[in-house]
């Protein structure tokens, strides 16, 4: 039986594949732990503090570099 994906070639690539290394590095260094300290702000009961804040404010702009990034690669039709 031949297999289904054989017919048609699609490029498999995902979304984590084509951004910059760079990107990558401050995705993880500075983008997660954003993230997490935003978490535990919540569990801790302290969403309106400034610290909660900031590190919202700090996720919210790596995700937007990262979703720049992808867009881009969607424009050209890489994906």
């Amino acid at each position: 039986m031949p297999n289904d994906d054989a017919d048609f070639s699609l490029n498999r690539d995902t979304q984590w594949d084509v951004l910059p290394g760079w990107v990558k590095v401050v995705a993880v260094t500075i983008g997660l732990p954003a993230w997490f300290v935003f978490v535990g702000s919540l569990f801790l009961g302290e969403v309106g503090s400034h610290y909660s804040v900031a590190a919202f404010v700090i996720f919210a702009a790596v995700a937007a570099l990262q979703g720049i990034f992808v867009f881009r690669v969607y424009w050209r039709m890489g994906l």
